[in-house]
């Protein structure tokens, strides 16, 4: 009988390009991200209770977190429920992380907002979209960080676990 033996003197370019892992190609499916289960419960409290929250504690300044609530409100709601979702759906989540979401999805509606008053208004509505958006990037991330708070001590244990990854 003859003895095989390996030769391991491989450059590490020749070994770039063997997989380490077959996962992935058509015979082998990709693993998939954890989803979660959002708490429907825990999510509605946290949604409305928020920014009601904040508002409550800071309705001293001039009033001007109630006129904020009255003309945020509707946006948070229009636009942070499904982002809340998708996020709370794809990360086991914390109040960090929403209030990051919160400030890009901030940026991204000044932004928006921006290029369309361009468009549409001319350069009359930038002054109004600036202003807005300072108080807006000042209360989202107060709104999304009294939502994480609330949510993530309301939401039960069962939702916090990873759902399991079936093929």
């Amino acid at each position: 009988m003859t003895e095989m033996t390996v030769n391991n003197d491989l450059p590490q370019a020749a070994h770039a390009s063997v997989p380490s892992n077959p996962k992935g190609y058509f015979w082998m499916p990709r693993h998939r991200p954890a989803r979660y289960l959002v708490d429907p419960v825990a999510f509605v409290i946290a949604l409305i209770g928020g920014p009601l929250l904040i508002t409550a504690a800071t309705f001293w300044m001039l009033f001007i977190p109630v006129g904020a609530l009255i003309m945020g409100g509707p946006v948070y709601l229009v636009i942070g429920t499904p982002l809340l979702l998708i996020y709370l759906r794809n990360n086991a989540g914390d109040t960090n992380g929403v209030m990051q979401l919160s400030l890009f999805a901030v940026l991204g509606l000044c932004v928006g907002g921006g290029i369309m008053s361009l468009i549409l208004a001319g350069s009359s509505a930038i002054g109004l979209i600036a202003g807005l958006s300072v108080f807006a990037a000042i209360f989202a991330p107060l709104w999304a960080g009294g939502f994480g708070w609330i949510y993530f001590k309301l939401r039960k244990d069962i939702y916090a676990q990873p759902l399991p990854n079936h093929f």
